[in-house]
């Protein structure tokens, strides 16, 4: 296994003790939102966040060296997994069920060799893209983290790739969003200060940060509040907005209510249905209260995804070797949709097992921008309504 190379964490401890804004200075993605930034650190965040328009999600971390991604993962957490998973990792039966840590165990075959942050925010910026959110802890801890020591810097990896990826975003003027599982949101009272911890240590040591994305649907006055105590200027979001109106904006998956949209195929019609009755049941009471007057954000993906397209088991996030790829006109089709609902589009990109970007993906993503060059961006039609004071 590689060391965790001191001259390099050296290095990036230098960096990051420069990369905060001088106190009462704006971070440099709010640098034109300086005048409301010195009234109100949030309020300039949430202007500049709804005048984005498009973001990049980056899904990447050791479960993507299995052969089917999340859906493998599943299996491999709790001890399930069969020949074909084992074997496409390179991992022998008797150390698999030998090994008691089955997330440690992976982590010794992510070395990431080809993950280029650089690479990864150019892509974003050549897309018209304002802001990157990366899985600093999907399933997966990717920074160098003393609350969770399996990490990628732990690794063969032997890097701390938030580190990386906030670096680049700083180089090109990107906004910097770590995305955070759903423990972090509402952690159990038994792992509550951990996870409290771990927050701190991606708030603290990894200069300004934009915002936060929470996964899952559990979130937490307080967990908000702790995270503006550190930074004020902080977005957050818990996703779907079900627990009230403390978040700074949502963030669901794929499509968002209550607008009614034609859909592309039969099969994203089904989905687009069965997903807006969920919806009615669970969420819609917290739109009329407060939900509505969120900033809004729609996260979608450039592989097909199971729960947006219905002909296909694969998820969309991780990357899968039997995923196929939306084009540039799907792209921007998924654009135009989160327009009309007032919201930015998130779209992900699945790197390799190696970390480099999919040519697929890179292609879709150029194609898009050519036809945001021709067509133009397209228009809002339900733009978030002023809440009345």
């Amino acid at each position: 296994m590689k060391s965790s190379c001191p001259s390099v964490v050296l290095i990036f401890t230098a960096l990051f003790l420069s990369c905060f804004a001088k106190a009462g200075e704006a971070p440099y993605w709010l640098k034109e939102y300086s005048e409301v930034y010195r009234e109100s650190p949030i309020e300039a965040s949430r202007l500049w966040f709804k005048d984005a328009k498009m973001g990049m999600f980056v899904h990447y971390n050791a479960v993507s060296v299995l052969e089917h991604g999340s859906r493998d993962y599943k299996l491999w957490r709790h001890g399930n997994a069969d020949d074909r998973i084992l074997a496409y990792a390179g991992i022998s039966r008797e150390a698999y069920e030998a090994a008691e840590d089955k997330e440690a165990l992976l982590f010794t075959k992510f070395e990431a060799g080809n993950f280029d942050a650089d690479k990864i925010c150019q892509l974003a910026v050549q897309s018209k893209m304002k802001y990157v959110t990366f899985t600093a802890h999907h399933f997966n801890c990717l920074f160098d983290s003393k609350v969770f020591t399996v990490n990628s810097v732990r690794s063969p990896c032997g890097r701390d790739l938030v580190a990386e990826m906030v670096a680049a975003c700083r180089k090109y003027n990107l906004a910097p969003f770590l995305y955070l599982n759903p423990n972090y949101a509402d952690p159990a009272s038994e792992g509550r200060e951990q996870y409290l911890a771990a927050i701190k240590e991606v708030l603290t040591n990894y200069g300004d940060i934009a915002g936060i994305w929470f996964d899952g649907d559990r979130g937490k006055e307080e967990t908000n509040r702790f995270i503006k105590e550190l930074q004020p200027h902080c977005l957050v979001s818990f996703k779907l907005g079900k627990h009230g109106c403390s978040e700074d904006y949502l963030s669901p998956e794929f499509f968002f209510f209550p607008f009614d949209y034609k859909m592309q195929t039969e099969g994203q019609e089904v989905r687009f249905k069965a997903r807006r009755k969920r919806w009615e049941t669970q969420e819609q009471h917290v739109w009329e209260e407060c939900n509505q007057f969120k900033l809004r954000e729609v996260c979608n993906t450039m592989q097909n995804a199971k729960w947006r397209d219905w002909d296909t088991e694969c998820l969309g996030w991780i990357t899968d070797t039997e995923a196929k790829y939306i084009s540039g006109e799907d792209a921007y089709f998924w654009l135009t949709y989160s327009r009309y609902c007032g919201a930015n589009l998130l779209m992900s990109i699945a790197p390799r097992p190696d970390g480099s970007i999919h040519p697929e993906e890179e292609q879709g993503l150029v194609e898009l921008t050519q036809l945001i060059d021709s067509k133009g961006w397209p228009p809002v039609v339900h733009p978030v309504p002023e809440k009345v004071k």
